[in-house]
């Protein structure tokens, strides 16, 4: 039999409540929290699982996102859905210590795709963002700008689809220069080994409001929904963003189709589980 990914044993375990790496781990956006406030099928609050207290709440009714309890688009898994007009989620300020932060995020793109659609946002003046992850001309960036409003970003050069769900990883280094190396991933993959680095004025990582579906302005909103959102303060090595990663998917079956590539992947999986379902259906083709 071929080879198989090590990370199918994650999917058939399913995923603990926390990530594998608490080291540094200044918000876990969680839908499942018990801190999440649904009022009328829409999230007022957003819970983080991260033990910061760093909520994402929405006062108004008409800017909140919607509600999914179980998304098909994300195995399983509650999910909000932002609808590219106001929607939109604050947290009052708070900094990343260290000036090196790494984010995550597990979101699906809609129908279309705008220009520019910020899903992650720390904002400190009319439009400076000091960390900020965004879909800017349908690719997954990162950018941030130090005090003096001088801005780095960097492209993961991967073009996303519409309809799609992504997990995108970005790493922000304020004070190291390339030699930490942060690096861009989509779906587990990196993007390209260069440093989203900006040294100047003792970097940007400061305490300032937040905002997640646009920054907390809310300028150029996403559309689409997502699920996943954590930072941390620390730089991930590739090791430790493929450790999350295998957490992220392992959801349940629904994040099978980003590994199933082939219909020899398909058969070479049914097979290595066959133990775990049903015997018809592990003849060959996964049925799932």
């Amino acid at each position: 039999m071929g080879h198989i990914d090590h990370r199918w044993s994650s999917i058939r375990r399913g995923r603990g409540p926390l990530p594998p790496l608490v080291e540094g781990l200044e918000f876990f956006g969680d839908l499942s929290s018990s801190r999440t406030s649904i009022v009328s099928g829409a999230v007022a609050t957003l819970g983080d699982s991260s033990g910061n207290a760093r909520d994402f709440t929405q006062a108004t009714s008409t800017m909140r996102p919607a509600y999914s309890s179980s998304d098909s688009n994300f195995g399983g898994r509650p999910s909000m859905t932002f609808d590219g007009v106001d929607d939109l989620l604050v947290a009052s300020a708070f900094a990343i210590p260290g000036n090196v932060a790494t984010v995550y995020v597990v979101f699906r793109t809609g129908a279309s795709v705008t220009p520019e659609m910020r899903i992650l946002a720390q904002r400190t003046g009319a439009n400076a963002n000091a960390l900020l992850v965004r879909i800017l001309l349908s690719k997954w960036e990162g950018s941030f700008s130090n005090p003096a409003n001088t801005i780095t970003t960097k492209s993961s050069g991967v073009t996303l689809a519409t309809t799609t769900t992504y997990r995108g990883v970005a790493g922000f280094d304020a004070t190291n220069g390339p030699a930490a190396v942060p690096t861009m991933y989509v779906n587990g993959s990196s993007t390209g080994s260069y440093a989203l680095t900006n040294a100047s004025n003792g970097g940007p990582l400061v305490s300032a409001a937040w905002g997640l579906g646009s920054n907390d302005s809310g300028a150029n909103p996403f559309v689409g929904s997502a699920t996943d959102f954590l930072i941390y303060s620390k730089s991930h090595s590739a090791a430790e963003v493929t450790a999350i990663d295998d957490w992220l998917i392992a959801s349940g079956l629904g994040y099978l189709a980003w590994w199933l590539r082939t219909k020899e992947q398909a058969a070479q999986v049914a097979q290595a589980i066959k133990p775990a379902v049903p015997q018809a259906e592990a003849s060959g083709e996964a049925t799932w």
